[in-house]
């Protein structure tokens, strides 16, 4: 895939005056966290195997010191969703910038959903996501934080309440592993 992705954009770029910058993320959410598989193919078909997030084109630099600051697996959708708002408004022109709704496009790849992965976050659920105010993490007895038990609900776009779901493997031991039941 790496190989044709590069031959047919090295075409472009050697064809053409103004070459653009194309990137390619390839990613498998598995059954559990620990098999999830990000990859970043770039326009000249390197590839670079991620292992918690991708940043993808413009000025990449600050949004990737954002996040690596921040983050910690097993983050709420909302959570992530605010740590990214937050590392996107961290690049671009007068920084720190506040990104609205209507500036953004999001998706989430989501383990526990059957079929296609693949889901649109928009509408009154991405306003909802955006609005609320980050819960204070449980601290269990040994002193750990449990962001695990932050977890909210959301009106979807069909008005159907939703749990949000942990991003990062967090919730990977309620989900068991078919090799485990053979």
């Amino acid at each position: 895939l790496a190989n044709a992705y590069a031959q047919t954009l090295g075409s472009i770029f050697s064809e053409h005056p103004k070459p653009y910058e194309v990137g390619l993320c390839v990613a498998e959410v598995g059954v559990l966290g620990a098999s999830d598989q990000l990859y970043l193919i770039a326009y000249d078909g390197s590839i670079a195997d991620e292992t918690t997030f991708v940043v993808m084109g413009g000025t990449i630099e600050p949004v990737v010191a954002s996040l690596k600051e921040s983050f910690t697996p097993g983050w709420s959708l909302e959570t992530a969703l605010r740590a990214a708002v937050t590392a996107l408004g961290a690049g671009g022109e007068a920084p720190p910038r506040d990104l609205t709704a209507a500036q953004l496009e999001v998706a989430i790849l989501d383990r526990y959903r059957t079929g296609r992965t693949f889901r649109r976050v928009a509408g009154p659920e991405l306003d909802t996501l955006l609005a609320a105010t980050a819960p204070e993490p449980e601290v269990d007895p040994s002193g750990e934080a449990n962001p695990a038990a932050a977890a909210d609900q959301v009106q979807t776009q069909d008005g159907e309440s939703v749990d949000l779901p942990t991003l990062g493997g967090q919730d990977d031991d309620a989900v068991q592993d078919p090799a485990d039941s053979q």
